[in-house]
């Protein structure tokens, strides 16, 4: 028989994971990462929620601070430190009143001309990280009880704005001699972002990969 009441007891507390403050943890008979895994299986003893994931965005990923979207052991100040140049040289500004950052307005585009994307765009070595180094700082941060949940910035669309511009990279999806050149960039786009996403898993234990691209 369930002990209801035991369950709903608290035991300590769960930081939410967009939002600042914390959630009770409650005296559930298993963690919220086996509960995460059983869901897969249709097994799930509750519905997981996403105040029970951990959020880790680790600032290693020049994306995370660029965007002001660090979160891990070593936060940064948004209004004094987001901003600067992202994983491929294009630089970002924070928007205190917006509280978010916009590629810099008046710099000349990092791709100039989509069909010519692999003499101006330039992959990171993504072993050019400290991975070890970031999972050392973290460790305290990080939890194996919780499923870790990892947004990455930027997603396809998104990143073919900032190379281009809105409106260049919006054109570039539909005129037709351009399209070959968009298909072939995003595919080794996908193929580095899943160097990126192995490393996460490797290291991190990531569980989640959550791909932003809502522009």
């Amino acid at each position: 028989m369930i002990d209801v009441q035991n369950e709903l007891k608290t035991d300590g507390a769960f930081q939410i994971f967009t939002e600042p403050g914390s959630v009770a943890r409650r005296n559930t008979p298993i963690t919220s990462m086996e509960n995460y895994r059983r869901s897969f299986q249709k097994k799930n003893l509750w519905t997981p929620v996403t105040s029970e994931f951990l959020l880790f965005c680790p600032r290693i990923i020049p994306d995370y601070i660029a965007r002001g979207f660090v979160v891990e052991k070593h936060t940064i100040d948004n209004d004094r430190e987001a901003g600067g140049p992202d994983l491929f040289g294009a630089v970002w500004e924070w928007v205190p009143q917006v509280q978010g950052s916009m590629v810099r307005p008046g710099l000349p585009p990092l791709l100039p001309d989509i069909k010519e994307w692999e003499k101006h765009i330039i992959f990171p070595d993504p072993d050019g990280f400290d991975w070890a180094g970031s999972l050392k700082d973290n460790g305290a941060y990080l939890s194996e009880e919780r499923p870790t949940i990892m947004w990455f910035m930027n997603g396809l669309f998104e990143r073919l704005i900032s190379f281009m511009s809105f409106e260049d990279a919006a054109l570039a999806l539909v005129v037709k001699d351009q399209k070959p050149a968009v298909h072939a960039l995003l595919e080794r786009l996908c193929d580095f972002y899943e160097e990126i996403f192995a490393r996460y898993q490797s290291y991190y234990k990531a569980n989640i990969i959550y791909l932003h691209d809502d522009w």
